[in-house]
Protein backbone atom coordinates (compact mmCIF):
# COMPACT_ATOMS: atom_id res chain seq x y z
CA UNK A 1 0.00 0.00 0.00
CA UNK A 2 1.55 3.29 -1.09
CA UNK A 3 1.84 6.19 1.28
CA UNK A 4 1.18 9.78 0.29
CA UNK A 5 4.25 11.96 0.54
CA UNK A 6 3.63 14.95 2.81
CA UNK A 7 3.62 18.26 1.00
CA UNK A 8 6.56 19.49 3.09
CA UNK A 9 8.68 16.58 1.82
CA UNK A 10 7.74 16.81 -1.88
CA UNK A 11 10.61 17.86 -4.22
CA UNK A 12 10.79 21.55 -4.99
CA UNK A 13 10.62 21.18 -8.82
CA UNK A 14 10.89 24.37 -10.89
CA UNK A 15 8.06 25.03 -13.31
CA UNK A 16 7.90 27.32 -16.28
CA UNK A 17 5.22 29.97 -16.64
CA UNK A 18 3.91 28.27 -19.79
CA UNK A 19 3.20 25.01 -17.89
CA UNK A 20 -0.02 26.40 -16.41
CA UNK A 21 -3.23 27.48 -18.07
CA UNK A 22 -3.56 31.19 -18.82
CA UNK A 23 -6.61 33.37 -18.42
CA UNK A 24 -8.13 35.20 -21.35
CA UNK A 25 -6.42 38.45 -20.37
CA UNK A 26 -3.05 36.71 -20.11
CA UNK A 27 -3.50 35.10 -23.53
CA UNK A 28 -4.29 38.50 -25.02
CA UNK A 29 -1.14 39.99 -23.48
CA UNK A 30 0.99 37.08 -24.71
CA UNK A 31 -0.42 37.42 -28.22
CA UNK A 32 0.22 41.17 -28.24
CA UNK A 33 3.82 40.59 -27.06
CA UNK A 34 4.43 38.03 -29.84
CA UNK A 35 3.02 40.36 -32.50
CA UNK A 36 5.11 43.26 -31.17
CA UNK A 37 8.27 41.15 -31.27
CA UNK A 38 7.43 40.04 -34.81
CA UNK A 39 7.01 43.64 -35.96
CA UNK A 40 10.35 44.64 -34.39
CA UNK A 41 12.13 41.74 -36.11
CA UNK A 42 10.51 42.60 -39.44
CA UNK A 43 11.73 46.19 -39.08
CA UNK A 44 15.23 44.90 -38.39
CA UNK A 45 15.07 42.71 -41.50
CA UNK A 46 13.98 45.79 -43.46
CA UNK A 47 17.00 47.72 -42.17
CA UNK A 48 19.36 44.96 -43.32
CA UNK A 49 17.68 44.96 -46.72
CA UNK A 50 18.26 48.72 -46.92
CA UNK A 51 21.92 48.07 -46.07
CA UNK A 52 22.10 45.64 -48.99
CA UNK A 53 20.76 48.29 -51.34
CA UNK A 54 23.33 50.78 -50.07
CA UNK A 55 26.16 48.27 -50.47
CA UNK A 56 25.07 47.54 -54.04
CA UNK A 57 24.86 51.26 -54.82
CA UNK A 58 28.34 51.70 -53.40
CA UNK A 59 29.57 48.93 -55.72
CA UNK A 60 28.19 50.90 -58.67
CA UNK A 61 29.97 54.02 -57.39
CA UNK A 62 33.29 52.16 -57.14
CA UNK A 63 32.76 50.83 -60.68
CA UNK A 64 32.17 54.38 -61.92
CA UNK A 65 35.33 55.55 -60.13
CA UNK A 66 37.29 52.74 -61.79
CA UNK A 67 36.00 53.74 -65.22
CA UNK A 68 36.85 57.40 -64.54
CA UNK A 69 40.37 56.39 -63.51
CA UNK A 70 40.86 54.32 -66.68
CA UNK A 71 39.42 56.87 -69.13
CA UNK A 72 42.50 59.16 -69.39
CA UNK A 73 44.77 56.15 -69.86
CA UNK A 74 43.38 55.48 -73.32
CA UNK A 75 45.36 58.49 -74.60
CA UNK A 76 48.38 58.33 -72.29
CA UNK A 77 51.05 55.63 -72.28
CA UNK A 78 53.83 57.35 -70.36
CA UNK A 79 55.49 56.27 -67.08
CA UNK A 80 52.91 58.12 -65.03
CA UNK A 81 50.16 56.24 -66.83
CA UNK A 82 51.81 52.95 -65.90
CA UNK A 83 51.61 53.82 -62.21
CA UNK A 84 47.97 54.77 -62.50
CA UNK A 85 47.23 51.70 -64.58
CA UNK A 86 48.60 49.40 -61.88
CA UNK A 87 45.98 50.76 -59.46
CA UNK A 88 43.33 48.93 -61.51
CA UNK A 89 44.66 45.62 -60.24
CA UNK A 90 43.66 46.49 -56.66
CA UNK A 91 39.95 47.04 -57.30
CA UNK A 92 38.89 43.35 -57.03
CA UNK A 93 39.60 43.18 -53.25
CA UNK A 94 37.31 46.20 -52.78
CA UNK A 95 34.49 44.42 -54.59
CA UNK A 96 35.19 41.25 -52.59
CA UNK A 97 34.88 43.27 -49.38
CA UNK A 98 31.54 44.70 -50.56
CA UNK A 99 30.38 41.19 -51.45
CA UNK A 100 31.31 40.07 -47.94
CA UNK A 101 29.30 42.91 -46.39
CA UNK A 102 26.33 42.06 -48.63
CA UNK A 103 26.54 38.38 -47.68
CA UNK A 104 26.81 39.29 -43.99
CA UNK A 105 23.49 41.14 -44.22
CA UNK A 106 21.96 38.14 -46.00
CA UNK A 107 23.05 35.80 -43.20
CA UNK A 108 21.65 38.18 -40.58
CA UNK A 109 18.32 38.29 -42.42
CA UNK A 110 18.18 34.49 -42.60
CA UNK A 111 18.90 34.21 -38.87
CA UNK A 112 16.05 36.57 -38.04
CA UNK A 113 13.74 34.73 -40.44
CA UNK A 114 14.75 31.42 -38.83
CA UNK A 115 13.87 32.70 -35.36
CA UNK A 116 10.49 33.95 -36.58
CA UNK A 117 9.74 30.70 -38.41
CA UNK A 118 10.98 28.15 -35.90
CA UNK A 119 10.22 29.84 -32.58
CA UNK A 120 7.94 32.87 -32.75
CA UNK A 121 5.55 31.35 -35.30
CA UNK A 122 5.14 28.16 -33.29
CA UNK A 123 4.41 30.07 -30.09
CA UNK A 124 1.67 32.06 -31.79
CA UNK A 125 0.30 28.95 -33.53
CA UNK A 126 -0.02 27.13 -30.20
CA UNK A 127 -1.71 30.19 -28.73
CA UNK A 128 -4.39 30.52 -31.41
CA UNK A 129 -4.58 26.78 -32.26
CA UNK A 130 -4.01 27.32 -35.97
CA UNK A 131 -1.07 27.55 -38.37
CA UNK A 132 0.16 31.09 -39.06
CA UNK A 133 3.04 32.80 -40.90
CA UNK A 134 3.65 29.86 -43.25
CA UNK A 135 5.59 31.76 -45.91
CA UNK A 136 8.92 30.11 -45.07
CA UNK A 137 7.23 26.70 -44.95
CA UNK A 138 5.77 27.37 -48.40
CA UNK A 139 9.12 28.48 -49.82
CA UNK A 140 10.79 25.37 -48.41
CA UNK A 141 8.21 23.14 -50.08
CA UNK A 142 8.97 24.56 -53.52
CA UNK A 143 11.89 23.38 -55.63
CA UNK A 144 14.12 26.43 -56.12
CA UNK A 145 11.16 28.77 -56.28
CA UNK A 146 9.29 26.45 -58.65
CA UNK A 147 11.58 27.13 -61.62
CA UNK A 148 14.78 25.28 -62.59
CA UNK A 149 16.60 28.55 -63.31
CA UNK A 150 15.52 30.33 -60.12
CA UNK A 151 18.78 29.47 -58.35
CA UNK A 152 20.84 30.82 -61.27
CA UNK A 153 18.76 33.99 -61.43
CA UNK A 154 19.26 34.48 -57.69
CA UNK A 155 23.02 34.67 -58.30
CA UNK A 156 22.77 37.32 -61.03
CA UNK A 157 22.82 40.13 -58.45
CA UNK A 158 26.25 38.95 -57.30
CA UNK A 159 27.66 39.84 -60.72
CA UNK A 160 27.62 43.44 -59.41
CA UNK A 161 30.62 42.42 -57.29
CA UNK A 162 32.26 39.82 -59.57
CA UNK A 163 32.18 41.37 -63.05
CA UNK A 164 33.77 44.74 -62.11
CA UNK A 165 36.62 42.86 -60.42
CA UNK A 166 37.24 40.82 -63.55
CA UNK A 167 36.83 43.95 -65.68
CA UNK A 168 39.46 45.90 -63.73
CA UNK A 169 42.10 43.27 -64.49
CA UNK A 170 40.95 43.17 -68.09
CA UNK A 171 41.26 46.95 -68.36
CA UNK A 172 44.82 46.77 -67.04
CA UNK A 173 45.94 44.54 -69.90
CA UNK A 174 43.76 46.27 -72.49
CA UNK A 175 45.42 49.59 -71.66
CA UNK A 176 48.88 48.14 -72.26
CA UNK A 177 49.70 46.63 -68.89
CA UNK A 178 52.17 43.77 -68.68
CA UNK A 179 53.75 41.43 -66.13
CA UNK A 180 57.30 42.67 -66.56
CA UNK A 181 57.80 43.96 -63.01
CA UNK A 182 57.18 42.47 -59.59
CA UNK A 183 54.58 45.12 -58.83
CA UNK A 184 52.40 44.09 -61.75
CA UNK A 185 52.74 40.40 -60.88
CA UNK A 186 51.88 41.11 -57.26
CA UNK A 187 48.89 43.22 -58.34
CA UNK A 188 47.67 40.45 -60.60
CA UNK A 189 47.87 38.00 -57.70
CA UNK A 190 45.83 40.38 -55.57
CA UNK A 191 43.26 40.65 -58.39
CA UNK A 192 42.94 36.88 -58.73
CA UNK A 193 42.49 36.45 -54.97
CA UNK A 194 39.91 39.24 -54.88
CA UNK A 195 37.82 37.76 -57.70
CA UNK A 196 38.07 34.26 -56.21
CA UNK A 197 36.92 35.58 -52.82
CA UNK A 198 33.94 37.37 -54.40
CA UNK A 199 32.91 34.17 -56.22
CA UNK A 200 33.26 32.10 -53.03
CA UNK A 201 31.24 34.59 -50.97
CA UNK A 202 28.50 34.37 -53.59
CA UNK A 203 27.70 30.82 -52.44
CA UNK A 204 27.86 31.39 -48.67
CA UNK A 205 24.17 32.23 -48.26
CA UNK A 206 21.19 31.24 -50.37
CA UNK A 207 17.79 32.89 -50.03
CA UNK A 208 15.94 31.06 -52.80
CA UNK A 209 14.45 28.37 -50.55
CA UNK A 210 14.27 30.51 -47.43
CA UNK A 211 15.02 29.11 -43.99
CA UNK A 212 14.39 25.53 -42.97
CA UNK A 213 11.57 24.53 -40.63
CA UNK A 214 13.55 22.70 -37.97
CA UNK A 215 13.00 21.18 -34.54
CA UNK A 216 15.30 23.54 -32.71
CA UNK A 217 15.95 23.62 -28.94
CA UNK A 218 13.18 24.85 -26.68
CA UNK A 219 14.22 28.39 -25.83
CA UNK A 220 12.01 28.43 -22.74
CA UNK A 221 14.08 25.56 -21.32
CA UNK A 222 17.29 27.47 -22.02
CA UNK A 223 16.08 30.78 -20.59
CA UNK A 224 16.57 30.05 -16.89
CA UNK A 225 15.67 33.59 -15.92
CA UNK A 226 12.01 32.76 -16.67
CA UNK A 227 11.96 29.63 -14.49
CA UNK A 228 9.90 30.11 -11.35
CA UNK A 229 10.21 28.01 -8.24
CA UNK A 230 6.98 27.39 -6.32
CA UNK A 231 7.02 29.03 -2.88
CA UNK A 232 7.88 26.76 0.02
CA UNK A 233 4.87 25.74 2.13
CA UNK A 234 4.47 27.49 5.43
Amino acid sequence: MSQEVPQSRQPNTPTRPGDTAHSGAELELIGAALIAEYEVLREEIGRYQDHQKQIMNFAFMVSAAMAALAQPLFNDSGPKAENIRSVLLYFPPLFAMLAGLYSDRTIRILRLAGYINNHLRRKLASLVSMHVWQWEVYKGSRARGGHPFAYTLDKVRWLVFVLPGVGSAGLYFWLGGNLAGWRSRFGLGVSVLGVAAAVLIMFLAEETKGVGTLDEPDLDALDHSLVRTPPAPE
